[in-house]
């Protein structure tokens, strides 16, 4: 049974629903994320070449997505008549928006008024917004559900859409096409889990004889989430998980039971 199309509702004229937003990068204690208009800026620097940027953008989309988030959203700011499903296809919505903007609008002493990118930062200004292309909810719901919520999808998506000089929108929808679940009788798409991308990031480390606090720098970098036995100590780095003496013996056993001499089978997945 298909299920039920989600009306956009103007969640854009509510400060409180656009800046509420979590990552386990920029703000370890998940108490203050980033608001729009660093999202706004994050994708900026992202186009730039900025990988830890869009690292971060996506970081900020997997946790603002998880049911969590909507559970303290209506503890902060009152009960609203959605669902968690909604707030998953609202907040994306938002989120390939900012992803695709076009340009970015400020409030000064000159006014309200489109700037260019790199000004519009700059002292004096606020930004409240941008503008651009927009996805279709309707094609958010045919290709992805709360269940497809994973940090290395957002990743690929961002960097996929920053790298892109050309009509972005068209790119988005192509990977948003990607991204359906193949129908009975298809052959199922090969995909990375999280504990596959995991693992071949470790062993590309070992494969460059790197030192485990650097390979735990590099899946901080990339955003792979951490073992269990880290998340129940509240650690959601591996560099913190490395540097308290319990949760290492956990990293420390992940690393050796790997394969050092495993051949990859994919391209490196370390980042520059």
């Amino acid at each position: 049974m298909e299920p039920e199309r989600i009306p956009l509702l103007a969640f854009d004229l509510d400060p409180a629903f656009e800046n509420f937003n979590f990552s386990g990068i920029s703000d370890p204690t998940m108490k203050c994320g980033p608001s729009k208009s660093d999202l706004y800026r994050l994708v900026h620097k992202g186009r730039k070449g900025d990988r830890q940027a869009l690292a971060e953008f996506a970081d900020t989309v997997y946790w603002t997505l998880r049911p969590a988030a909507f559970d303290a959203f209506q503890r902060e700011h009152g009960a609203r008549a959605i669902t968690y499903r909604e707030w998953f296809y609202y907040k994306l919505f938002q989120f390939l928006g900012i992803l695709l903007f076009t340009e970015i609008l400020v409030v000064d002493d000159v006014g309200f008024r489109s700037v260019e990118p790199d000004k519009a930062w700059e002292k004096g200004g606020s930004v409240i917004g941008g503008g651009g292309a927009v996805v279709q909810l309707d094609e958010l719901q045919d290709a992805l559900g709360p269940e497809d919520n994973n940090c290395g999808r957002w990743l690929s998506l961002a960097r996929t859409v920053s790298e892109s000089s050309d009509d972005r929108l068209a790119v988005v929808q192509e990977w948003l096409k990607s991204q359906r679940a193949p129908q009975a009788n298809s052959v199922k798409r090969s995909r990375w889990t999280k504990n596959e991308e995991r693992d071949q990031i470790i062993l590309n480390c070992l494969n460059r004889s790197m030192k485990p606090e650097l390979i735990c720098e590099e899946l901080d970098k990339l955003t792979i989430a951490t073992l269990p036995a880290l998340g129940v100590r509240d650690m959601h780095r591996w560099a913190d998980g490395w540097a308290e003496p319990e949760a290492r013996k956990s990293i420390q056993q992940l690393i050796s039971k790997l394969p050092k001499r495993a051949k990859l089978v994919k391209p490196p997945a370390v980042s520059k």
